[in-house]
């Protein structure tokens, strides 16, 4: 099991732009050394200070479960409590890999807040908890990592409460994003045939295309070679 964590990075505002929370927690995993879902080529370095049991990435961590489930609260602020209830209604035993964050986006700090792996058995519930510590920021992002492919395996109740206990916010697993493995891999590659595709076009309208030239499959100077 994966001890809880407290940790901050940065994060480039090249993450912020493109794409708010979803590509902001992008961002800041690669930025930890957590990785993106399959959002990079070559495998990070684990984050300083990560347990030898925790330095498998997020994309080894989906590799082997199959499926990420991610959403992200409203803005919160410090004295907040984040809680995440995890459980499983059915029978057979189900494996997670939680990893939360809170991000500030406009000045690029970035707090690891959980990261824990477990199972649950069938019935059982467990509760996640952490504090903004920190003060007013854009979000918590929650990323999980699970052998869970829907709902009727696993359900997720979030809440934050602020300093007093009054709940400002909730929302259950029907907030989460689900996605395959096996579909952000294809994305990945589609992603990959579309730039090369822009590429050619740019050099045939350049004049520099054609097989004579061996323009076809040039890697770009920018763009990190595939493993």
């Amino acid at each position: 099991m994966f001890g809880s964590g407290c940790s901050s990075v940065g994060v480039s505002r090249r993450s912020v732009l493109f794409g708010g929370g979803a590509a902001l927690a992008a961002g800041v995993l690669a930025k930890s050394g957590i990785g993106g879902a399959l959002a990079q080529d070559a495998t990070p370095a684990p984050a300083e200070g990560t347990p030898e049991a925790g330095k498998q990435t997020l994309k080894e961590k989906l590799e082997q479960y199959g499926y990420l489930w991610s959403s992200a609260s409203p803005a919160t602020h410090k004295g907040d409590v984040y809680t995440l209830t995890v459980t499983n209604p059915g029978t057979s035993p189900v494996k997670l890999w939680v990893f939360t964050i809170l991000a500030d986006r406009r000045q690029r700090h970035v707090e690891v807040l959980i990261k824990e792996e477990f199972e649950l058995a069938g019935g059982q519930s467990r509760d996640l908890t952490a504090t903004n510590d920190y003060g007013t920021a854009n979000l918590f992002s929650t990323r999980i990592v699970t052998d869970a492919a829907d709902t009727s395996a696993l359900t997720l109740n979030v809440t934050i409460a602020d300093a007093t206990g009054q709940q400002t916010a909730t929302f259950d697993e029907r907030a989460f994003r689900i996605e395959s493995y096996a579909d952000l891999k294809q994305l990945r590659q589609d992603r990959r045939a579309a730039r090369k595709a822009r590429r050619q076009a740019r050099r045939k309208a350049a004049g520099l295309g054609g097989a004579n030239n061996g323009a076809e499959g040039t890697p770009d100077a920018t763009e990190t070679p595939m493993a």
